[in-house]
């Protein structure tokens, strides 16, 4: 009788995609809370609430799994190269979640891997053929044919999604050259406890108290406890399947966040809109499976 099951690493493979999608998910609802808790909170007191929160939930897993929240490594160049990337990228993308439409925000920041690619290959020396650096270039077309700037559709509250994008990338950039015995959950509520001190500072700049006059904690609630599910969900998924595989389902968060930017905010993106979300998962599909085919190629040679 023929054994039909499948072999150990394909469905390792298949559970890490399905965490991936369930990650890509949690995110866009938490992007969703963010957005309403920014339009009702202000986005300096918003981006204080989930970064405090966030770096306290981290802080106590960490303290759970037996770590000391300080190690030596956090005073490397990379780790506070990791935060002040975190800064602007989480100052950028809160912003632009309160003044943008959800969906083409988070079009936007699809590209982030393209521009990690482009980093890598100017700061790192990574070799980047012609072909992903085409790849590299389809996808900052996608990201214009959505900002569209200098027409009458041009949305400037959408250049804050760009300096988001470019933050966070950094970020991921950064994160590879971050020493590897600093634990996930050290690294990542180290790096959001040095956002907070800039989001107190703007959460005082926008006049408000540091209370919610008329909080809606099921919002806030909500962006921090899906926020922190997804990057669980995110960081299991990496850990349990191969990368190759599981990697190119980040892009279904554009999926979820177009049917939350419909179904909540009643957003109709237009053509060029979805345009430029097509060319950007297309050229970052493309640029995902050309490193695993030479990745692939070094490791049969």
């Amino acid at each position: 009788m023929t054994d039909t099951s499948p072999s150990p690493q394909v469905a390792q493979n298949t559970r890490g995609i399905v965490l991936m999608l369930v990650a890509m998910a949690l995110f866009a609802i938490a992007d969703a809370f963010l957005k309403l808790s920014a339009g009702v909170m202000g986005p300096g007191l918003t981006a204080l609430w989930i970064m405090a929160g966030s770096a306290i939930v981290f802080a106590c897993i960490a303290r759970a799994q037996g770590h000391r929240l300080w190690h030596p490594a956090l005073k490397s160049p990379a780790v506070l190269g990791r935060a002040a990337a975190e800064t602007v990228g989480s100052f950028g993308m809160i912003t632009a979640f309160a003044f943008a439409p959800l969906s083409t925000t988070i079009a936007i920041l699809q590209a982030s891997p393209l521009v990690v690619t482009a980093m890598a290959a100017m700061f790192l020396g990574e070799t980047v053929g012609w072909r992903r650096w085409s790849a590299v270039a389809v996808g900052f077309v996608g990201v214009l044919l959505i900002v569209r700037p200098g027409t009458e559709g041009f949305n400037v509250a959408l250049l804050w999604a760009v300096l988001g994008t470019i933050g966070l990338s950094a970020r991921d950039f950064f994160t590879r050259l971050t020493p590897r015995d600093v634990p996930t959950t050290v690294l990542s509520a180290f790096t959001i406890a040095a956002v907070v001190p800039s989001v107190f500072v703007w959460a005082l700049m926008e006049g408000g108290g540091l209370i919610p006059e008329d909080p809606n904690w099921f919002w806030i609630v909500g962006m921090i406890g899906f926020g922190c599910g997804g990057y669980f969900a995110i960081t299991q998924a990496m850990r349990v399947g191969d990368i190759s595989a599981v990697a190119p389902f980040r892009y279904s968060r554009l999926i979820f966040a177009g049917i939350l930017g419909v179904a909540i905010f009643g957003e109709r993106p237009d053509i060029w809109m979805i345009a430029g979300s097509m060319l950007i998962l297309a050229s970052g599909l493309y640029a995902m499976l050309r490193e695993r085919n030479l990745s692939a190629r070094r490791t049969s040679d």
